[in-house]
């Protein structure tokens, strides 16, 4: 089936390479023909046998008269001149105007040679005159204008053969625009030399004329969209008639310019077939393509119009100089090309922005020309002086070539929205859209983006956008297509893969059953990637005014589709950190509830204790008095045991109160003397271990170690005096043996750390800020016991809040745990950091350092 198919096709492509060729060896064998087959006489004629130019060097301008005449070296020809007859060689021969016309074998001047002198019967001003012409020698301005002809059929030609060979489907339209370039590109060649009647052309420009009508008119039915009219019999009719118009009218049964007839209804007929469908058509896409074509019509005949009978008009004798007609000869093949690219534009593929480029420079360039050669011609044959005329022709030159750089542009945009029906900037849109992305940080908001200012820039009415994410497309938005599924399965997305990047055409979209179901409006997908990383799928659909996604668009919207990668990425991280927020936002607010439980408890439990306490403490000190009678040594002994045990759980009590004092309240400080607070302190302590009641069985010893009274911080002084009653309260507790406790006191340098407040947010929400190093003079402060000491796996923990290092209900020594928390945060408060040193079993260092003040002016 594979190699039929194959040998099928073969066969189809010879048989368009046969037609091809055929028509081109026609053509060029008239233009061929053209040039040296038909006698020069040295001067143009029209269908009536008046003369209109010359084309040898012998003009000559009378401008008294006005008269344009050329003297071959005999007599004198005028522009405007009939020729009633040509005399031959042979005596008693001549052809007259009345036998042209019936014998369409004939060729005027067909038996001279350059040099040989011709008889004439010339009619002018109303006298018929008898002159002697001589043949002129070919001059190459003559030769080149004659090839106009191979010129003008060859792009007709290369449209006809492009269609055949390479665009698809084969339908009616697609036979019709083939015949309408051969037939159109034929009748031009053998049309321009049909005056000479040689190898039967005027048989055939009659034949053609009258085929030109059928041709078009069905053209214009089924372009751009095709309507039918009732039975379709009148199809075949119409051909059966023109081709029978063609034979009577070359039978002579018609007058022989009746074939112009056939070519006003074909030509007049398919242009008002256009105009009326571009008045009534309500579809974007027949409208574009409507508009598409009748800018081709205009291109191609404007110059001709505006060059030939323009300056006719308004000029007396007028003679269209030789860039006239090769302007002209250069902008009728825009018909073709205008025609084919409107009909193809979407089966062109990466060629269509190619094609439009072409079209849109050359259709710019014949405007811009025609109107400079207008301007030109108005004004140079107004200025009979040569100096004059080049400097006209240097000033308008240099004004025109200026202006093209600003005229250019708009052009390309005018050309644009014919065909795209869009005048946007590619650049502009990207960079539009990337200036959004930092702001695109959820769904909702790019969808928003691209629905309501990206798409309607584009002229895009309908698409949707895939994310993908856990092996699973998730829609983030549809426009107008309602059987988009909300989710697809890796599979579906699979599906695409063949059709990445490319325009799908109603032809291409009916062959294949292979897109997943609800995506049948599906024109366009484009892959949307981050780093090599596919995260999701754009597809598009309708789109104004055609559907029709040209090459450059599909390039964009790639652009596109890789920022809008980047914005679904922004917008996963900003959600993984948005959940992240709220989570710890819920667990801050349990924590805030915990503290708030905790500082209530402790409240409540502060006064429940304080209150029994307080009467425990006084009537303990009643009897110890002896208020209740005298008591004996043994009673005091055990009341004294109850009194301290009362002055250890009020000690508990006060820093659990201090606790949540300092938690709860912002601290106030000022520039005080260390040495003061600590050697206060140290007197204290020695007091209260000297006081009978405290004496332990061994006693310390206690040392103040300062080489300098002056040394001030910055601090609170009852946050001080309690870090230094809790640290040494501590020092005392745990050196159950007595022993030396000594406070240090030293001035110097030491490095802190500080959040840096100026520096750039953290990446996630939560993290901490970076932090600061800064060098600052500082004091120093330890206090070393020589007591139980702390094993090294208890040294990190010894500052958590209510930890113990003997955590047993059986523990040897009291309290809350709390003690060394506070002292941990009351430094911190201060800018400061504490840290421990010990030996198990032979002394505890804690030291801490804060940043050292001024010492105040007196």
């Amino acid at each position: 089936m594979t190699t039929n198919l194959k040998a099928l096709t073969t066969q189809e492509t010879l048989r368009g390479l046969l037609v091809a060729a055929s028509v081109f060896v026609i053509g060029f064998v008239y233009g061929l023909g053209y040039v040296y087959r038909v006698p020069d006489p040295g001067f143009s004629y029209d269908p009536r046998w008046h003369i209109v130019s010359f084309s040898s060097n012998c003009v000559e301008y009378n401008v008294a008269t006005e008269t344009t005449a050329c003297n071959s070296g005999r007599d004198t020809l005028y522009v405007g001149d009939q020729i009633l007859a040509i005399y031959g060689l042979d005596p008693g021969v001549r052809l007259e105007y009345a036998d042209y016309n019936t014998n369409l074998t004939a060729t005027p001047f067909n038996d001279f040679d350059t040099g040989d002198v011709v008889k004439l019967d010339i009619r002018r001003k109303g006298e018929v005159l008898t002159i002697f012409w001589s043949m002129p020698v070919r001059s190459n301005r003559s030769q080149l204008q004659r090839l106009n002809t191979i010129w003008v059929f060859l792009p007709f030609w290369l449209a006809g053969t492009a269609v055949l060979l390479f665009l698809r489907p084969k339908d009616n339209r697609w036979r019709l625009l083939i015949l309408q370039n051969y037939v159109t590109g034929l009748w031009l060649a053998i049309g321009t030399v049909s005056f000479s009647q040689i190898f039967g052309s005027t048989f055939l420009l009659i034949g053609l004329s009258w085929l030109m009508m059928p041709i078009y008119l069905h053209l214009h039915c089924l372009i751009p969209i095709p309507f039918t009219l009732k039975g379709r019999w009148w199809i075949p009719a119409f051909y059966l008639f023109a081709g029978v118009m063609a034979l009577l009218n070359i039978a002579g049964v018609f007058p022989l310019s009746t074939y112009y007839l056939a070519l006003l209804v074909g030509i007049g007929g398919s242009l008002a077939l256009l105009l009326l469908r571009a008045l009534r058509s309500t579809l974007p896409a027949e409208r574009a393509m409507l508009n598409l074509m009748l800018m081709g019509i205009a291109v191609s005949l404007l110059p001709g119009i505006l060059l030939s009978m323009l300056p006719g008009l308004l000029l007396d004798n007028y003679s269209p100089p030789v860039t006239v007609t090769f302007l002209a000869t250069l902008s009728i093949p825009m018909l073709s090309f205008f025609y084919t690219y409107a009909l193809y534009k979407h089966r062109l593929g990466n060629q269509e922005i190619r094609a439009n480029r072409a079209l849109t420079s050359y259709s710019f360039f014949i405007l811009y020309a025609t109107l400079f050669i207008l301007v030109f011609v108005l004004a140079g044959q107004r200025i009979q002086l040569d100096p004059n005329v080049y400097t006209l022709a240097i000033f308008t030159s240099t004004i025109y070539m200026a202006a093209a750089f600003a005229a250019r542009p708009s052009f390309e945009r005018f050309m644009n929205r014919l065909v795209y029906g869009t005048t946007y900037d590619p650049e502009h849109i990207v960079q539009q859209f990337a200036n959004e992305i930092p702001r695109a940080l959820s769904p909702t908001y790019l969808s928003s983006l691209l629905v309501n200012q990206v798409m309607p820039s584009l002229l895009i009415r309908q698409s949707a956008l895939y994310w993908l994410i856990d092996e699973k497309a998730q829609r983030v938005y549809a426009e107008q297509s309602p059987t988009t599924p909300s989710t697809m399965e890796k599979e579906d997305i699979a599906r695409f893969q063949p059709y990445l990047g490319i325009f799908l055409t109603d032809d291409r979209i009916a062959g294949q059953n292979n897109l997943p179901d609800g995506f049948g409006w599906v024109r366009l997908a484009i892959p949307i990637e981050l780093d090599g990383r596919a995260v999701g799928i754009w597809l598009f659909g309708r789109r104004d005014p055609d559907d029709f996604y040209p090459q450059r668009d599909i390039g964009l919207l790639i652009t596109l589709g890789s920022q809008v990668g980047i914005a679904l990425e922004s917008t996963r991280l900003f959600g993984i950190e948005q959940q992240r927020a709220d989570e710890l936002e819920r667990i801050n607010f349990e924590l805030h509830r915990a503290i708030r439980v905790k500082n209530d408890m402790l409240r409540n439990i502060s006064h429940e204790l304080r209150t029994p306490l307080t009467a425990i403490s006084g009537y303990t000190d009643l009897l110890v008095d002896g208020v209740a009678g005298e008591l004996s040594p043994d009673q005091k002994e055990l009341l004294s045991i109850v009194a301290d045990r009362a002055q250890d759980l009020r000690r508990m009590i006060n820093d659990l109160i201090t606790y949540q004092q300092d938690r709860a309240q912002e601290i106030e400080m000022g520039v005080v003397n260390i040495v003061d607070i600590a050697r206060t302190a140290l007197q204290t302590t020695r007091t209260l271990t000297e006081n009978p009641n405290y004496a332990t069985l061994y006693p310390h010893t206690f040392v103040f170690d300062c080489n300098d009274n002056q040394l001030h911080v910055r601090a609170n002084i009852a946050q001080l005096n309690q870090v230094f009653s809790n640290l040494l309260s501590n020092a005392v507790k745990f050196s159950p043996e007595g022993g030396a406790i000594t406070v240090t006191l030293r001035a110097g340098v030491h490095q802190f750390e500080f959040e840096n407040q100026e520096a750039a947010a953290p990446l996630f929400m939560g993290d901490p800020l970076p932090k600061e190093i800064v060098e600052l003079p500082a004091i120093f402060v330890s206090i070393q016991d020589e007591g139980i000491g702390i094993s090294a796996h208890e040294l990190e923990n010894i500052w958590l809040d209510f930890y113990q290092v003997d955590g047993s209900a059986t523990r040897r020594f009291g309290g809350t745990g709390l003690g060394l928390a506070l002292v941990r945060d009351v430094i911190h408060a201060h800018g400061g950091a504490i840290w421990a040193d010990s030996q198990l079993g032979v002394e505890t260092i804690i030291t801490f350092v804060i940043p050292q003040a001024e010492t105040p002016s007196v």
